[in-house]
Protein backbone atom coordinates (compact mmCIF):
# COMPACT_ATOMS: atom_id res chain seq x y z
CA UNK A 1 0.00 0.00 0.00
CA UNK A 2 1.77 3.16 -0.62
CA UNK A 3 1.74 6.35 1.24
CA UNK A 4 -1.16 8.43 -0.90
CA UNK A 5 -3.86 4.95 -0.29
CA UNK A 6 -3.16 5.61 3.26
CA UNK A 7 -3.67 9.19 3.40
CA UNK A 8 -7.09 8.74 1.56
CA UNK A 9 -7.71 6.21 4.07
CA UNK A 10 -7.20 8.41 6.62
CA UNK A 11 -9.27 11.41 5.21
CA UNK A 12 -11.83 9.00 4.33
CA UNK A 13 -12.19 8.25 8.41
CA UNK A 14 -12.16 11.70 9.44
CA UNK A 15 -15.10 12.09 7.30
CA UNK A 16 -17.67 9.63 8.69
CA UNK A 17 -16.84 11.07 12.36
CA UNK A 18 -20.54 11.69 13.58
CA UNK A 19 -21.83 15.39 13.37
CA UNK A 20 -22.54 16.92 17.12
CA UNK A 21 -26.21 16.46 17.97
CA UNK A 22 -28.82 18.82 16.34
CA UNK A 23 -31.04 20.47 19.68
CA UNK A 24 -34.69 18.86 19.91
CA UNK A 25 -37.49 21.84 20.13
CA UNK A 26 -40.70 20.32 21.39
CA UNK A 27 -43.55 20.67 19.27
CA UNK A 28 -46.29 23.50 20.89
CA UNK A 29 -49.05 21.67 22.92
CA UNK A 30 -52.54 22.48 21.47
CA UNK A 31 -55.18 23.33 24.15
CA UNK A 32 -57.54 20.58 24.26
CA UNK A 33 -55.05 17.86 22.89
CA UNK A 34 -53.65 15.24 24.93
CA UNK A 35 -50.15 14.20 25.31
CA UNK A 36 -51.58 10.82 24.03
CA UNK A 37 -52.93 12.31 20.46
CA UNK A 38 -50.04 14.25 20.18
CA UNK A 39 -47.71 11.45 19.64
CA UNK A 40 -47.05 9.67 16.89
CA UNK A 41 -48.65 6.42 16.44
CA UNK A 42 -47.93 3.57 14.22
CA UNK A 43 -47.68 4.60 11.01
CA UNK A 44 -46.12 7.75 11.75
CA UNK A 45 -49.66 9.42 11.32
CA UNK A 46 -51.34 12.17 14.54
CA UNK A 47 -54.39 11.98 14.81
CA UNK A 48 -56.61 14.44 17.17
CA UNK A 49 -59.09 12.20 19.52
CA UNK A 50 -61.42 16.02 19.85
CA UNK A 51 -63.88 16.59 17.28
CA UNK A 52 -66.31 19.74 17.25
CA UNK A 53 -69.33 18.82 17.44
CA UNK A 54 -71.64 19.25 14.20
CA UNK A 55 -74.07 22.71 14.77
CA UNK A 56 -77.99 21.79 15.07
CA UNK A 57 -80.11 22.71 12.16
CA UNK A 58 -81.72 26.17 12.00
CA UNK A 59 -85.28 24.78 12.46
CA UNK A 60 -84.41 22.92 15.44
CA UNK A 61 -83.03 25.62 17.45
CA UNK A 62 -86.18 27.52 16.20
CA UNK A 63 -88.74 25.08 17.98
CA UNK A 64 -86.37 24.75 20.69
CA UNK A 65 -86.76 28.36 21.30
CA UNK A 66 -90.16 28.68 20.93
CA UNK A 67 -90.93 25.41 23.61
CA UNK A 68 -88.63 27.15 26.33
CA UNK A 69 -90.65 30.33 25.68
CA UNK A 70 -94.06 28.21 26.13
CA UNK A 71 -92.75 26.24 28.82
CA UNK A 72 -92.11 29.66 30.82
CA UNK A 73 -95.57 31.16 30.43
CA UNK A 74 -96.87 27.96 31.52
CA UNK A 75 -95.07 27.79 34.84
CA UNK A 76 -95.74 31.27 35.16
CA UNK A 77 -99.69 30.58 34.46
CA UNK A 78 -99.77 28.02 37.04
CA UNK A 79 -97.54 29.84 39.51
CA UNK A 80 -99.99 32.86 39.06
CA UNK A 81 -103.45 30.92 39.42
CA UNK A 82 -101.44 28.56 42.71
CA UNK A 83 -100.73 32.31 44.05
CA UNK A 84 -104.62 33.28 43.66
CA UNK A 85 -105.72 29.99 45.25
CA UNK A 86 -103.15 30.08 48.38
CA UNK A 87 -103.97 33.61 48.84
CA UNK A 88 -107.81 32.61 48.69
CA UNK A 89 -107.24 29.71 51.03
CA UNK A 90 -105.37 32.37 53.73
CA UNK A 91 -108.28 34.61 53.43
CA UNK A 92 -110.52 32.10 54.05
CA UNK A 93 -108.54 30.38 57.09
CA UNK A 94 -108.00 34.05 58.49
CA UNK A 95 -112.10 34.48 57.72
CA UNK A 96 -112.17 31.16 60.19
CA UNK A 97 -110.25 31.99 62.58
CA UNK A 98 -111.70 35.25 63.38
CA UNK A 99 -115.15 33.31 63.38
CA UNK A 100 -113.68 31.08 66.30
CA UNK A 101 -112.93 33.33 67.75
CA UNK A 102 -115.62 35.90 67.67
CA UNK A 103 -117.87 32.89 68.89
CA UNK A 104 -115.53 31.85 71.66
CA UNK A 105 -116.04 35.52 72.56
CA UNK A 106 -119.86 34.91 72.41
CA UNK A 107 -119.96 31.98 74.96
CA UNK A 108 -117.50 34.19 77.16
CA UNK A 109 -119.09 37.19 77.30
CA UNK A 110 -121.39 39.42 79.77
CA UNK A 111 -125.77 39.38 78.79
CA UNK A 112 -127.37 41.62 80.84
CA UNK A 113 -131.12 41.79 80.39
CA UNK A 114 -134.45 42.08 82.12
CA UNK A 115 -135.22 39.49 83.84
CA UNK A 116 -138.31 40.65 85.24
CA UNK A 117 -140.56 43.37 86.43
CA UNK A 118 -143.00 43.44 89.68
CA UNK A 119 -145.62 46.48 89.97
CA UNK A 120 -147.29 47.27 92.91
CA UNK A 121 -149.50 49.70 94.64
CA UNK A 122 -151.72 50.01 91.63
CA UNK A 123 -155.24 49.47 92.78
CA UNK A 124 -157.65 47.46 95.06
CA UNK A 125 -159.29 44.72 93.27
CA UNK A 126 -162.80 44.32 92.70
CA UNK A 127 -164.38 42.12 94.54
CA UNK A 128 -165.93 39.99 91.20
CA UNK A 129 -162.18 39.61 90.22
CA UNK A 130 -161.77 38.53 94.22
CA UNK A 131 -163.96 35.95 93.51
CA UNK A 132 -162.88 34.78 90.05
CA UNK A 133 -159.53 34.29 91.78
CA UNK A 134 -159.03 30.69 93.35
CA UNK A 135 -157.75 30.73 97.05
CA UNK A 136 -157.07 34.46 96.72
CA UNK A 137 -154.10 36.32 98.49
CA UNK A 138 -152.78 39.69 98.46
CA UNK A 139 -150.12 39.96 96.19
CA UNK A 140 -148.92 43.73 96.87
CA UNK A 141 -150.75 45.03 93.46
CA UNK A 142 -153.54 46.56 96.07
CA UNK A 143 -152.99 50.44 97.14
CA UNK A 144 -151.21 49.95 100.49
CA UNK A 145 -149.72 53.23 100.12
CA UNK A 146 -152.21 55.80 98.77
CA UNK A 147 -150.09 59.21 98.88
CA UNK A 148 -148.20 57.76 95.66
CA UNK A 149 -148.42 55.58 92.37
CA UNK A 150 -147.40 52.44 91.74
CA UNK A 151 -143.97 51.07 92.57
CA UNK A 152 -142.30 49.48 89.91
CA UNK A 153 -139.80 46.94 90.59
CA UNK A 154 -136.80 46.06 88.07
CA UNK A 155 -134.35 42.98 87.75
CA UNK A 156 -131.86 43.34 85.78
CA UNK A 157 -129.66 39.88 85.21
CA UNK A 158 -126.45 38.73 83.75
CA UNK A 159 -126.44 35.77 82.00
CA UNK A 160 -123.36 35.62 80.86
CA UNK A 161 -120.04 34.20 81.84
CA UNK A 162 -117.93 36.57 82.99
CA UNK A 163 -118.93 40.29 84.74
CA UNK A 164 -120.57 43.38 82.72
CA UNK A 165 -118.31 46.26 83.35
CA UNK A 166 -119.38 49.99 83.65
CA UNK A 167 -123.17 49.28 83.54
CA UNK A 168 -125.43 52.24 83.73
CA UNK A 169 -128.82 52.51 82.80
CA UNK A 170 -132.40 54.34 83.01
CA UNK A 171 -135.91 53.26 83.40
CA UNK A 172 -139.18 55.35 83.17
CA UNK A 173 -142.44 54.46 83.39
CA UNK A 174 -145.77 56.41 81.58
CA UNK A 175 -149.69 55.33 81.57
CA UNK A 176 -150.19 55.48 78.06
CA UNK A 177 -152.63 54.62 75.66
CA UNK A 178 -152.90 50.74 74.59
CA UNK A 179 -151.85 49.27 72.29
CA UNK A 180 -149.03 51.33 70.98
CA UNK A 181 -146.59 50.37 68.40
CA UNK A 182 -143.91 52.37 68.56
CA UNK A 183 -143.09 53.92 71.71
CA UNK A 184 -140.87 57.82 72.15
CA UNK A 185 -138.91 57.71 75.06
CA UNK A 186 -136.95 60.54 76.28
CA UNK A 187 -133.43 59.31 78.06
CA UNK A 188 -133.17 60.81 81.89
CA UNK A 189 -130.02 63.48 81.57
CA UNK A 190 -128.06 61.34 84.61
CA UNK A 191 -128.46 57.97 84.23
CA UNK A 192 -128.19 55.47 87.26
CA UNK A 193 -125.16 53.73 87.63
CA UNK A 194 -124.52 50.11 88.48
CA UNK A 195 -121.01 49.98 87.97
CA UNK A 196 -120.60 46.06 88.19
CA UNK A 197 -122.59 42.91 88.13
CA UNK A 198 -121.07 39.43 88.01
CA UNK A 199 -122.26 36.13 86.27
CA UNK A 200 -125.74 34.97 87.31
CA UNK A 201 -125.83 38.24 89.37
CA UNK A 202 -128.87 39.99 89.64
CA UNK A 203 -129.63 43.94 90.37
CA UNK A 204 -132.68 45.26 91.66
CA UNK A 205 -133.70 49.08 90.41
CA UNK A 206 -137.13 50.83 91.76
CA UNK A 207 -138.89 53.28 89.94
CA UNK A 208 -142.41 55.07 90.82
CA UNK A 209 -144.94 56.88 89.47
CA UNK A 210 -145.25 59.55 91.45
CA UNK A 211 -148.90 60.47 90.98
CA UNK A 212 -151.39 57.98 92.23
CA UNK A 213 -153.93 56.64 89.70
CA UNK A 214 -157.03 58.21 88.72
CA UNK A 215 -160.06 56.11 88.90
CA UNK A 216 -160.32 56.68 85.02
CA UNK A 217 -156.94 55.11 84.54
CA UNK A 218 -157.29 52.64 86.75
CA UNK A 219 -160.99 51.81 84.69
CA UNK A 220 -158.70 52.25 81.11
CA UNK A 221 -156.01 49.58 82.79
CA UNK A 222 -159.20 47.18 83.12
CA UNK A 223 -160.64 47.68 79.62
CA UNK A 224 -157.23 47.51 78.08
CA UNK A 225 -157.55 51.07 76.79
CA UNK A 226 -154.76 51.97 78.76
CA UNK A 227 -151.60 50.32 80.49
CA UNK A 228 -148.72 51.36 82.41
CA UNK A 229 -145.83 51.26 80.13
CA UNK A 230 -142.43 50.57 81.93
CA UNK A 231 -139.07 51.15 79.60
CA UNK A 232 -135.56 51.83 79.73
CA UNK A 233 -132.37 51.22 78.34
CA UNK A 234 -128.95 50.06 79.92
CA UNK A 235 -125.54 50.03 78.87
CA UNK A 236 -121.91 47.90 79.65
CA UNK A 237 -119.02 46.40 78.47
CA UNK A 238 -117.57 42.72 78.75
CA UNK A 239 -114.68 41.51 79.69
CA UNK A 240 -112.95 41.56 76.65
CA UNK A 241 -113.39 45.33 76.69
CA UNK A 242 -113.99 45.90 73.08
CA UNK A 243 -117.14 47.66 72.60
CA UNK A 244 -120.36 49.14 74.48
CA UNK A 245 -123.50 46.73 74.49
CA UNK A 246 -127.10 47.83 74.48
CA UNK A 247 -130.04 46.71 76.03
CA UNK A 248 -133.18 48.73 75.62
CA UNK A 249 -136.62 46.81 76.68
CA UNK A 250 -140.14 47.91 77.22
CA UNK A 251 -142.82 46.43 79.25
CA UNK A 252 -146.20 47.24 79.94
CA UNK A 253 -149.27 46.12 82.52
CA UNK A 254 -153.12 45.97 81.88
CA UNK A 255 -156.37 43.92 81.97
CA UNK A 256 -154.65 41.48 79.38
CA UNK A 257 -151.65 40.25 81.70
CA UNK A 258 -153.61 39.73 84.46
CA UNK A 259 -156.37 41.30 86.95
CA UNK A 260 -155.96 44.41 87.93
CA UNK A 261 -155.35 45.07 91.69
CA UNK A 262 -154.68 40.87 91.44
CA UNK A 263 -151.75 40.42 89.12
CA UNK A 264 -148.72 42.27 89.19
CA UNK A 265 -146.69 41.17 86.34
CA UNK A 266 -145.63 43.05 83.58
CA UNK A 267 -145.48 41.89 79.85
CA UNK A 268 -142.33 42.49 77.74
CA UNK A 269 -143.68 44.04 74.30
CA UNK A 270 -140.50 44.40 72.99
CA UNK A 271 -136.39 44.10 74.02
CA UNK A 272 -133.17 44.39 71.84
CA UNK A 273 -129.89 43.64 73.00
CA UNK A 274 -126.75 43.41 70.99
Amino acid sequence: MNQFDSNEKEDHSNNTKTSPPVPHTPEPSIPGRSEKNNSVKDGGSNKCQYEKPNDLPYWIQAYSSIAIVFCTIVIAVITGIYTHFAAKQATQMEKAVNVASDTEIRGLRAYIHVDKITITNIADPLPSEIRKTYKYKPTGAAISNPMVGPHIEIEIKNSGQTPAYKLEGWVDSKVLEYPRKSLTVYKPPQPQVISIIGRDAVRLLNKNIIKPLTKGEISALRNNSKAIYVYGEFTYTDIFQKKVHHNRFVYYHNGTVGPIGICVAAAVQEEGAD
